[in-house]
């Protein structure tokens, strides 16, 4: 029975199910976080609303992880409610994630958080678009987006481009973190870090992302996830290869796993079929949305991705040819163990925390450390990867086009002595350690 068989079946017969267990055999953790299953929001307590502490504002104020812990100023797991999870919806291109993440988030009062794209990376604080000086510059280095990427695939930046759709992906799985460990408010997120090899595979067999890049992506992978969580659900809609996975390799496993993934299954041709229906001109006319490119990511979810997820995560997936009705999906959501640990398995053991020191520890990495994980994709080499490999004056020619036609270029804008006084940038020499974090990430390249 294939895998998608298989969780389908489960997924309408087995719900309501529950084996028995042995009341002496099981583990209870000392900190209680969460039930194991999510409510509605409008089914939820509201006496254990006004008993949680406020949102900590983790944007603008640093967490002293020990300082509070110790002191016991700032319990991290009495935030925590039954929605405090992080659900990913997955899915081909055209697939209906948006509508499916955007009505699920108002049904459990989730934080939503669109898939990203890399207008934050080209468009800097001061509101500089980075892509107007690619004229001025080698192809390998320009600023290229999604955009130019389906016009002509085989653009020289191509290559980096994928590198960077990973990183914010990346990025914002960390943001996700730092939101639940801060406010108590689960997530929900269309994509993340953990799935995005299927594009990297879709486009090493279509010719556009060589071997060496591609080996390159899990290498940086697997140095920077380690560190994060996986996601409590997954739900999934189906619709240069070394050096990525040497970059995925290098990044993916400092985070923790989804709670729930929710995948969307729909077939290539129904893609196709929507894409051409949302008429956005450079999708309709690409040469790399095409019938096979979208079945290779289909197959790349469901011989790899949703296998391997299973065993950490819950996986919900649905038929999404026809568009389903989410307030089904979301009964089924609120039937599934999204969180209850068994000792003897791999599932939910990211999210299985012993004391509240160790939920003060997660809290501090992805609050205060976020440059430091990202820097992981740093650490590995490129060398032996010519589309990535840069010539020192190509990139020294880049530099100082960037330092003589972009305003301010260099400078967080707080600190910049043409728009603040002098007395200002005296009294803020304690840098909001997240302006500095989200101002470092703005720009093209590593």
């Amino acid at each position: 029975m294939s895998f998608i068989r298989l969780c389908s079946t489960r997924l309408t017969t087995g719900l309501n199910a529950s084996r028995s267990v042995n009341p002496m055999l099981r583990v209870q953790p000392l900190v209680k976080t969460s039930r194991a299953t999510m409510i509605g929001i409008d089914q939820m307590d509201p006496q254990m609303i006004k008993d949680k502490p406020k949102p900590w504002p983790y944007k603008t104020k640093r967490h002293f992880q020990y300082f509070h812990y110790l002191l016991d100023l700032d319990n991290t797991a009495a935030r925590f409610d039954p929605n405090s999870k992080i659900v990913v919806i997955e899915g081909n291109k055209g697939s209906g994630k948006e509508v499916v993440a955007q009505a699920l988030a108002k049904h459990f009062g989730l934080h939503y958080m669109p898939e990203p794209d890399l207008e934050d990376m080209y468009i800097n604080h001061n509101g500089f678009d980075y892509r107007s000086l690619n004229k001025y510059i080698d192809p390998q280095v320009q600023a290229v987006d999604e955009r130019m990427y389906l016009e002509d695939p085989h653009h020289r930046g191509v290559h980096w481009m994928k590198m960077f759709f990973y990183k914010k992906r990346y990025e914002q799985y960390i943001d996700a973190l730092a939101h639940l460990y801060n406010t108590g408010q689960g997530v929900i997120l269309e994509r993340s870090p953990y799935s995005d090899f299927v594009f990297t595979e879709a486009m090493n067999k279509s010719g556009y992302f060589s071997d060496n890049a591609t080996d390159y992506y899990y290498r940086v992978r697997h140095a920077t996830i380690y560190d994060l969580q996986r996601p409590h659900l997954v739900i999934y809609l189906d619709v240069t290869t070394d050096y990525y996975y040497r970059v995925r390799h290098a990044t993916i496993y400092d985070l923790q796993r989804p709670h729930l993934v929710i995948y969307l299954d729909v077939s290539p041709e129904e893609c196709l079929r929507r894409i051409k229906q949302r008429n956005i001109p450079y999708e309709v006319n690409s040469k790399v949305l095409t019938k096979e490119y979208l079945q290779v990511i289909g197959d790349e979810y469901k011989n790899r991705y949703l296998p391997e997820a299973s065993k950490h995560s819950q996986v919900l997936i649905y038929d999404w040819n026809e568009l389903g009705d989410i307030e089904d999906m979301a009964d089924d959501i609120e039937k599934v163990n999204v969180d209850s640990w068994d000792p003897h398995f791999e599932k939910f053991e990211d999210w299985n925390l012993w004391e509240e020191d160790l939920w003060e520890q997660k809290r501090h990495i992805y609050t205060n450390t976020k440059d430091d994980l990202v820097s992981n994709m740093c650490v590995v080499p490129a060398y032996d990867v010519d589309e990535l490999w840069l010539d020192a004056e190509i990139a020294e020619h880049r530099d100082k086009i960037y330092e003589n036609m972009i305003p301010h270029y260099g400078v967080l804008p707080s600190f910049d002595p043409q728009r603040t006084s002098l007395l200002t940038r005296l009294f803020r020499w304690k840098l909001k350690h997240r302006e500095w974090q989200e101002f470092i990430m703005r720009r093209p390249f590593f």
